[in-house]
């Protein structure tokens, strides 16, 4: 079996523990739940909220909220967007918040790549990215990219099932399908070979491996879950390929931060 496909597999048997995994600060043990888009989970290298460097501390619990600018320069970053959805971001890459809401969270993609990994969906319209002149969702789990210039915006659906949505056009694409979401009024869904990968593919599924193993070293601890975090597991992250709508939990974190003055240097 190729090395992709059984890591897929390996998501959608771990999912349930995943979600356990990805939302622990790793030296404090704080269980994180947040009721809203936009937490940074994870980061390398340079990374810039607005103009401030990102350097995530244990006790801070960081969000990129409305009207902001995350980017990363040579670095990459993780970001949590609707429960089972992860967003990453490549080197040279810019998002702009517009909407950080976990009910719809909505992004635009401003420069360099961006790759949405869903595990779970939760209302088919949860996500939304821009870039280029289209308007991007994802009715069903898959893996997912938004290149904002290549040299044009582009999409590709290596998995799963995207909507795209410019004017009064609506156009659907399934795996292996891309299509330039620049010019999108005279474009074509073209066939690509999601085996070809660059840095940022590779990249993902290290990550997408890394969180498997945490999951898996972390079974034994899902007896000790409370009520609620049973509750969020049970109606987010039941199974990959069920579309599920139902009320989020209120947050357990503290008010999302933003980094301090002194965190860095500023950014062009």
């Amino acid at each position: 079996m190729p090395r992709s496909a059984h890591s897929f597999r390996a998501f959608r048997v771990s999912v349930a523990f995943l979600a356990f995994a990805a939302l622990q600060t790793q030296a404090s043990g704080q269980t994180v739940i947040s009721a809203m888009a936009g937490y940074i989970h994870y980061v390398e290298g340079e990374v810039f909220l607005d103009n401030r460097r990102v350097e995530p501390k244990p006790t801070e619990f960081l969000h990129v909220l409305d009207g902001q600018r995350f980017r990363t320069g040579e670095g990459r970053a993780e970001i949590l967007l609707t429960p089972g959805a992860f967003l990453r971001l490549g080197s040279n890459s810019e998002i702009e918040m517009i909407s950080a809401g976990l009910a719809r969270a909505r992004l635009r993609v401003t420069e360099g790549s961006a790759i949405v990994q869903l595990l779970s969906v939760f209302e088919k319209d949860a996500i939304a990215i821009l870039a280029g002149d289209g308007e991007v969702s994802f009715p069903k789990p898959g893996l997912y990219r938004v290149d904002a210039e290549n040299p044009n915006a582009l999409l590709r659906v290596s998995r799963g099932k995207a909507v795209v949505l410019s004017g009064d056009q609506k156009r659907e694409l399934k795996g292996k399908q891309t299509l330039a979401l620049s010019g999108i009024d005279a474009a074509a869904v073209e066939k690509f070979d999601p085996k070809q990968k660059d840095p940022l593919d590779e990249w993902n599924q290290t990550r997408a491996d890394a969180l498997v193993q945490v999951a898996r070293d972390r079974r034994g601890e899902e007896g000790g879950m409370d009520r609620l975090y049973r509750e969020w597991l049970d109606m987010t992250l039941r199974g990959p390929g069920q579309t599920r709508t139902a009320r989020m939990p209120e947050s357990r974190n503290p008010q999302p931060r933003q980094p301090s003055p002194s965190s860095g240097p500023r950014g062009r």
